[in-house]
């Protein structure tokens, strides 16, 4: 795809063991044979564009989601497109790159009534509408799902929650269930959670719970509408996540967690580990489990092996050992939902012709790495 194949023949090519130093020395007949078409010979054998670089690709890819910017369709194959012309712009910068189907790629380079053209300017509009549209539906996505049944959200990080609202510019006590949290002594005058747990104990196993589970999960909505949030359950790859996410952003990752007590805790704390591993990615975390909203969350859904969602502040990212590790603040974990997470992320890499291992869900030593509380 860097050099302007479409995704579908790029894949192929790919299955097919060939790579582009194969390509260059087979006959033209011989690439013909491989269903290449003249203006894809001319590419191979003159080399007149460099390819474009992966993380570029990658990001443009991601931002999309391996999907064409104009029609939106899921079951087309795609090609990156140069939004200002190579020739001319020479420029491979991912605000110059486009994601187009073969169809809406073609309609880019042909002439029609000015009015009917695929232009320039309305391909980079299409673009930024799609891209917001992406983001937009990630956070909506996970939010509605908080709204499906009362019990989805398994640990709230309450003072992380506050702050977050606060940098947000939301205002905790207009939110709903605030005076009946104030009236219940579980929160404070400026809306930050003051709950005490007593040791052995968790946050939401007195009479007050509901009051408190109302006014949190209203909060953490009233967040959600404002908060950017990158969904990366599908795109669990260490080629794609290393260049499309970075320190600060807020992610949302399904599947399959590891969690463990944490030992040495500090005092009063009953300090958890949560793992997500996959394809020589690894998420963790730790958090305090005595902020779990259920007696069955505090037992049961927050130990073990469990498919559960974290939303996640990313505070490092580090390439070790082949693999890719990203530590950062749990904020909240829910119970999984079929919503979020459609297991395509191996075959949006494959369809691409990106280079990726199908691992998933691999067991990985985790006493080497640190997590952010």
């Amino acid at each position: 795809m860097a050099r302007g194949f479409d995704s579908e023949t790029a894949a192929r090519l790919r299955c097919a063991g060939q790579t582009l130093a194969k390509l260059k020395l087979s006959s033209e007949n011989a690439l013909s044979a491989l269903g290449l078409n003249a203006e894809q010979i001319a590419a191979i054998y003159g080399g007149t564009r460099p390819a474009i670089p992966q993380e570029d690709l990658v990001k443009v890819l991601f931002a999309n989601r391996w999907v064409c910017c104009v029609c939106r369709d899921p079951q087309r194959p795609i090609i990156v497109h140069h939004i200002n012309e190579w020739s001319t712009s020479r420029d491979h910068s991912t605000p110059n790159l486009a994601v187009l189907c073969p169809i809406h790629h073609g309609e880019a380079h042909t002439n029609r009534q000015l009015e009917q053209n695929l232009t320039s300017s309305r391909i980079s509009s299409l673009k930024a509408q799609w891209e917001q549209q992406v983001v937009r539906d990630d956070a909506l996505a996970i939010q509605q799902g908080s709204q499906l049944q009362l019990d989805n959200w398994l640990y709230f990080n309450h003072l992380r929650l506050f702050e977050l609202a606060q940098g947000l510019g939301v205002d905790p006590t207009a939110v709903s269930g605030f005076q009946q949290a104030i009236t219940a002594g579980v929160c404070d005058q400026a809306g930050a959670v003051v709950k005490r747990v007593t040791a052995g104990s968790f946050m939401y196993a007195d009479s007050d719970r509901i009051q408190l589970y109302y006014y949190v999960t209203a909060l953490f909505s009233a967040v959600m509408q404002d908060v950017v949030v990158r969904n990366i359950s599908d795109h669990l790859d260490r080629s794609v996540l290393g260049c499309t996410i970075a320190p600060g952003d807020i992610i949302f990752v399904q599947g399959a967690h590891s969690f463990s007590d944490e030992l040495p805790a500090p005092v009063g704390i009953a300090l958890r580990r949560g793992t997500r591993t996959a394809n020589h990615v690894i998420i963790s975390f730790v958090f305090d489990s005595a902020e779990a909203t259920s007696v069955s969350a505090w037992s049961l859904w927050l130990t073990g092996r469990q498919s559960v969602g974290s939303l996640i502040q990313v505070k490092q990212i580090r390439r070790m050992d082949g693999g890719l590790h990203i530590a950062g603040t749990v904020l909240a974990i829910r119970n999984d939902s079929s919503d979020l997470k459609g297991r395509t992320y191996e075959q949006s890499l494959h369809d691409s012709g990106l280079p990726h291992q199908r691992d998933d869900d691999s067991d990985i030593d985790m006493s080497q790495f640190d997590a952010v509380f």
